[in-house]
């Protein structure tokens, strides 16, 4: 259950990121007016409440997205990590049940 938890955290986690990153490296574009704005509607809220985000000369904002982008990347790590170490007490315990002989197994003569 925490690894299906974790994997859906981190799935939701890097597609919100992304989307919040592309918001500002795609500026203009992503603003009222620009080709990409209707993928980013529901920002209008945002940035009338936090300026920056509609500031095309803020440095931080610019950063901050390059370092969500590298979360993301942690993030599609973290998932990995997490379903090959379920993949791997799978295979164990199909490989200690499939070859290990049991009673019922066993032939006698």
């Amino acid at each position: 259950m925490m690894k299906l938890a974790a994997v859906g955290w981190f799935s939701v986690s890097t597609v919100l990121c992304v989307w919040d990153a592309l918001f500002i490296l795609l500026r203009p574009r992503t603003l009222p007016g620009g080709d990409l704005y209707p993928l980013w509607s529901p920002y209008d809220l945002y940035t009338y409440l936090d300026k920056q985000y509609a500031d095309m000369e803020d440095e931080f904002v610019i950063a901050q997205s390059w370092l969500n982008l590298a979360e993301c990347v942690l993030n599609v790590a973290a998932i990995y990590l997490v379903c090959e170490s379920a993949n791997k007490h799978s295979r164990a315990y199909t490989v200690t049940h499939t070859h290990m002989p049991t009673c019922t197994n066993k032939q006698t003569n």
